[in-house]
């Protein structure tokens, strides 16, 4: 049916989740089939069931059954219910034949699980074509439709990784020369072309997409820098990778005859090529008219054969003199790669700290199960502890890496860091709950944290150097008994490391004057131990 047709159907919904899940759609330039009762399933005068909604992509050569729930009690039965009832042939064959589905087409199963809960239940099965997109990413999607249109597309189809069937590419004149050892050509494109073509690599959960969140504020700043009479362009040039062409140039030159002018093939699809920099600055276009985007030109830099590490890499350090990235972001991109024990040292415990943290905050029955803040497109960092704050505690206390290692049996061991932190945690939750119970609480505060691992690294000194005998726990209890209200507002009054040495002092001497013979060793000067 037509676009007004399609919107008059919508309007019928009874469901305004699936209203919004129609109008997404048909914002992103799909044909509405049909919707709700209207597609109603009978077989053996059984109800088998109906699709929420049915969309047509004919450029895409794909059909999409979607289902829209905010169902949260067994999710996992109605997902897998879905999946099955419809790739049930017999079921998809009353559709196919009373919509006239056509054959060539292939069909994307998709269940919008709009409950409050993040993740996806692990009973669910998904095979080939076969998707669960929930909350956070369809409010992500929608409110980035709202910023840039139907150009979200891209980023919804990339988070699918959808691509054509058919792909072409256009010709076009550059110069060729190198970044390194990477063979980069400089060119120029309509701001229309490239809004066609590329996309962002967002990151989502542990997807490794590296982007960050898009800004309204600097799209509507840049699509207004635009129309000021006196615009010219912009200084700098968009950076591209192609992932769907290792070979963008037929005649490479070589270093010593650079730079060359050159013809080049550019993929002219969607999804075709990532933003590595420069993703505002093409999405300002995104509110001008077409005619607009075609008569606006800019500046651009493809890299040929980049492998993802690289882009991440360039990502980073062209970001990184600018407008800095969130530190909680490095980590995690910085995560991804293999850093050698030797040459790399302090990149290769970060990296152990960062799986850790992930593992804690990931594992059904921990104590830090999603408490962290660790980037993603749909992560939420409000009421969360940063990743950021937990590696620098963990690192400046030298429980994993360091001179110490004090959690660490050997360079590559993580497994009783986790096991020892996990413990620590539980502790806390369990006898200082008054002042664990949130990231508001006081020791799940920057300053909370940082005095709780500077006190865990004096304790495992001091046992290690055996002037303690008793289980942290034991000291878990004691310390229990002397806080309050008062002596924690003593301590938040004390600022950074050397605030963090002052109150385990504080701490540890306020137990030491109620179980002085249990404490008559200890020593908070850690250069005796």
């Amino acid at each position: 049916m037509n676009e007004t047709e399609a919107r008059k159907r919508i309007k019928q919904l009874t469901d305004p989740r699936i209203d919004e899940v129609a109008l997404l759609f048909l914002g992103f330039g799909m044909e509405l089939i049909e919707c709700d009762d209207a597609t109603k399933v009978e077989r053996g005068g059984e109800t088998i069931g109906h699709i929420d909604l049915i969309f047509k992509s004919q450029e895409l050569k794909k059909y999409f059954f979607i289902e829209v729930s905010e169902q949260e009690d067994e999710r996992a039965l109605k997902i897998n219910g879905f999946f099955r009832r419809w790739e049930d042939s017999r079921n998809r064959g009353v559709i196919e034949k009373r919509f006239n589905i056509l054959s060539n087409y292939k069909i994307i199963y998709i269940y919008f699980d709009l409950s409050k809960k993040e993740n996806i239940p692990e009973s669910v099965v998904q095979n080939i074509n076969q998707y669960v997109i929930n909350n956070i990413d369809f409010e992500y999607f929608s409110e980035s439709y709202k910023m840039i249109g139907k150009w979200s597309r891209n980023d919804f189809l990339s988070f699918l990784d959808i691509k054509p069937q058919n792909r072409s590419n256009i010709t076009k004149s550059a110069i060729q020369f190198f970044l390194g050892n990477i063979r980069a050509y400089m060119y120029v494109d309509s701001a229309k072309d490239l809004l066609e073509y590329c996309y962002v690599y967002r990151r989502r959960g542990e997807h490794i997409g590296y982007q960050r969140i898009i800004h309204k504020q600097k799209i509507d700043d840049i699509s207004k820098k635009i129309h000021e009479p006196d615009f010219l362009a912009f200084p700098n040039t968009i950076l591209l990778s192609c992932p769907d062409n290792s070979q963008i140039c037929n005649q490479q030159k070589e270093k010593s005859a650079c730079p060359c002018p050159v013809e080049i093939n550019i993929p002219n699809y969607f999804c075709a090529c990532r933003i590595i920099d420069g993703q505002h600055r093409i999405l300002g276009f995104s509110k001008l008219s077409d005619t607009e985007q075609e008569t606006h030109h800019i500046p651009i830099i493809v890299l040929e054969n980049i492998e993802t590490d690289e882009e991440i890499k360039t990502f980073i350090e062209i970001n990184t003199g600018q407008k800095k990235i969130d530190r909680n972001l490095i980590l995690v991109l910085r995560a991804g790669f293999n850093w050698d024990f030797e040459k790399k040292p302090k990149e290769f415990f970060e990296k152990q700290i960062v799986e850790v943290i992930q593992r804690l905050n990931n594992t059904q029955g921990s104590p830090l199960k999603e408490s962290v803040f660790i980037p993603s497109i749909t992560a939420t960092r409000k009421g969360k502890i940063t990743l950021n704050t937990l590696v620098y505690a963990i690192k400046g206390n030298n429980l994993i890496g360091g001179k110490l290692r004090l959690y660490q049996n050997s360079h590559n061991d993580t497994e009783t860091p986790y096991k020892k932190i996990k413990e620590l945690f539980i502790l806390l939750k369990t006898k200082l709950q008054q002042y664990s119970r949130d990231s508001n609480s006081f020791l799940l505060t920057n300053k909370g944290l940082r005095i709780l691992f500077r006190l865990v690294q004096v304790y495992e000194r001091n046992r290690i150097k055996k002037n303690i005998s008793f289980k942290l726990g034991t000291l878990f209890t004691d310390i229990e008994k002397i806080f309050d209200d008062k002596f924690i507002t003593q301590l938040d009054k004390l600022y950074g490391e050397g605030g963090a040495n002052e109150a385990v002092k504080l701490i540890l001497n306020k137990v030491k004057n109620a179980n002085k013979e249990k404490y008559i060793n200890l020593t908070t000067d850690l250069r005796k131990v």
